[in-house]
């Protein structure tokens, strides 16, 4: 064997010493290990290769071997403080020979610089005290399976899930600690898992405990494997959910519950005018009769508003008992005391006949508390067919003494026609002449009592200077092409406002047409960018009684004014029918809980316990909720004590055309 080249090639020190302890030889291992270069260490005591509190003890120990030549060190390794040519220390571990040549000692040191490794044992020392604390301290169980799912490992938190202590699972599979349904569920879902070999996270469950009672777990692992890349098992974490999804299926139950409020009516339980629209869009030929009680506001204003409710009740009662079922009728509660029956039309079938056999049945009933049982009745066959028949009814009110009336163009009923044109006139000169205008109303922190934010209300100064509420003009914006512009406006005010009310945030209303309109989503981003400081306190209130058809829309609006730090509210929640899944998907910021079910929420349980749902489920969203329509001290109290976030109503402040 070459061992001048072993000398030269080592990647280790190795020094040769004499027995007064001075080098002879010194191999570029030295060299880089301690800085100097083979000309200066040769002939240079070892003494120099350690700190200078050792060198002492290391001449004693040189002068005894020379006396007794009995080694203490020589043929063992140990571990010592080496020190460079630069001053710097060092640990490196030495493994001495020692060697007698024509009578005189030569030493031999093979020196190796272990300070990485032992910075890197001191680490994993650390490393298994913080894996030790881990196990011992979190409330979930820490586990690993070998290859086959049998468990290798099992942290003592076992003992609190399953009740085992970790030395009794240990040879097991977690199969054997599950109902034999479950496991055979398991067992299948593992051999996939195993497969792919990937870590897998939240994967639920059912465990049996020692004691018998039934648990769920949810289980998240990653793959183990060996140096050389082989699949050895898994290692993970259990954590008991139980009470979660225990919790998940009351909610589930509100949420039924939930979306039975929003499809039908609380009192009747009838159908409601949200699932009355829904509906009608799914017929090829509707015919509406809109059924309303004449006199019915004398009811409540002489018997009181538990009279009316119950006069309200027995007609949805007679209504579900008297329509044919084989016209496949729906019966909704459209609002106070219109009542609507919609089907598909039939050639077969008359639909004043049906209106004929409900007057008749009900105004032969004694149920209504003053005596008379009056009702009248429009009807339409052309869509659309609630206006139409609305049309007929309230002309059937004033002009006529039948009970029923149909809906014809003979009728001429197109005075409406004229006060659309009216209000259409006032828009465009409101348009053109800057007289859209803002109305600022209060939104407060329920926990602070501070006013944080406002909501940018629409208004219209016609050319005598009055100020008209949306309700007066809205609707013909709509159907007029109009609102987009209205949106502009309100979008330009809402900036300006605000510019200079910093701290203070603001709300925009924006409905499903603004969003599906590319000319005012372009508009909007554009404000957007312009105004990026008032950016950031903007929040968009999507109304959510209007209904969505189109969620892929309005997930990349929500996206796009998001990146700019601007917030989403849903408004109206809880009115009418919603989609609450997708609703829950939107990506949003903020509830707006719907005034029906704020404003009689002080007396009414079951509308507390409505919102109270609804808070606490936002909640585990992460998103606030802000009740409308509080109007009194007492509403203001309840909707606190449910946990809502804020307020907004006439108790908070009114509308007003500045920000105080």
């Amino acid at each position: 064997m070459n061992y001048k080249k072993i000398f030269e090639m080592s990647l280790d020190a190795i020094v040769v010493s004499d027995d007064l302890g001075n080098i002879i030889l010194w191999n570029p291992g030295a060299e880089r290990m301690f800085g100097y270069a083979t000309e200066e260490a040769l002939g240079m005591p070892v003494t120099e290769l350690m700190p200078e509190e050792y060198r002492q003890k290391h001449l004693n120990g040189i002068a005894r071997f020379r006396k007794t030549e009995r080694p203490v060190l020589i043929g063992k390794t140990v571990e010592v403080e080496g020190l460079r040519k630069d001053g710097s220390r060092f640990l490196k571990e030495i493994s001495l020979a020692g060697e007698k040549v024509e009578g005189r000692w030569i030493f031999t040191a093979i020196m190796r610089d272990i300070t990485e490794r032992k910075h890197m044992e001191e680490e994993l020392h650390k490393s298994e005290e913080r894996f030790k604390a881990l196990t011992e301290n979190t409330s979930d169980w820490i586990w690993e399976v070998d290859e086959n799912a049998i468990y290798t490992y099992a942290s003592p938190k076992i003992k609190d899930l399953l009740g085992y202590e970790p030395e009794e699972v240990l040879g097991k599979k977690p199969f054997e600690l599950m109902p034999p349904d479950e496991t055979e569920r398991v067992v299948a879902e593992f051999k996939i898992i195993k497969e792919t070999q990937k870590p897998f996270s939240r994967f639920e469950n059912t465990n049996l405990h020692k004691d018998g009672h039934l648990l769920v777990l949810e289980t998240s692992g990653v793959p183990i494997f060996d140096a050389i890349g082989n699949f050895r098992g898994y290692r993970g974490i259990d954590r008991d959910i139980t009470e979660r999804k225990e919790s998940d299926e009351a909610l589930r139950q509100a949420y039924r519950e939930l979306e039975l409020a929003a499809t039908t009516e609380r009192l009747t339980k009838l159908l409601n005018r949200a699932s009355f629209e829904k509906d009608e869009k799914e017929l090829d030929y509707p015919v509406l009769l809109l059924m309303n009680i004449d006199g019915f506001k004398h009811v409540n204003d002489f018997y009181g508003i538990q009279a009316g409710d119950f006069v309200l009740k027995e007609i949805a009662a007679c209504l579900n008992n008297i329509i044919p079922e084989y016209i496949g009728a729906k019966i909704y509660k459209l609002g106070g005391d219109d009542f609507g029956i919609l089907f598909e039309s039939n050639p077969d079938y008359d639909p004043v006949n049906l209106a004929k056999l409900i007057i008749d049945t009900i105004e032969d009933n004694e149920f209504v508390y003053n005596g008379n049982n009056s009702i009248s009745i429009g009807i339409a066959r052309e869509r659309p067919v609630l206006e139409k028949a609305d049309m007929v009814l309230k002309h059937l009110k004033r002009h006529l003494r039948l009970k029923y009336l149909e809906y014809t163009e003979e009728l001429s009923l197109y005075k409406n026609i004229s006060e659309n044109m009216r209000v259409l006139n006032i828009l465009k000169k409101a348009i053109n002449s800057n007289s859209v205008i803002s109305y600022f109303q209060p939104i407060c922190n329920n926990r602070s009592g501070m006013i944080e934010k406002y909501e940018c209300l629409v208004r219209v100064i016609d050319e005598t200077g009055k100020v008209l509420s949306p309700f007066s003009f809205l609707k013909v914006a709509k159907e007029s092409k109009l609102y987009g512009e209205i949106t502009k406006r309100m979008i330009e005010n809402g900036v300006s406002a605000f510019k200079d009310k910093r701290g203070l945030e603001f709300s925009l209303n924006i409905s499903v047409e603004d969003i599906n309109d590319t000319e005012i989503e372009g508009f909007i981003e554009d404000a957007l960018k312009k105004n990026q400081e008032t950016a950031c306190r903007t929040t968009f209130e999507i109304v959510e009684s209007e209904g969505i058809d189109n969620y892929e829309v309005v997930y990349d609006f929500i996206n796009k004014v998001k990146k700019y730090g601007c917030k989403i509210a849903i408004d109206d929640f809880g009115a009418g029918y919603s989609n609450f899944g997708h609703t829950m998907q939107l990506n949003i910021d903020y509830l707006k809980i719907d005034a029906s079910l704020i404003k009689e929420i002080d007396r009414n349980e079951k509308l507390q316990i409505l919102t109270e749902t609804i808070v606490s489920y936002a909640r585990r969203l992460g998103i606030k909720t802000i009740a409308e329509y509080v109007h009194s001290e007492e509403v203001h109290k309840k909707v606190k004590a449910l946990g809502v976030d804020y307020s907004q109503g006439y108790y908070i402040g009114e509308p007003k055309p500045t920000i105080e």
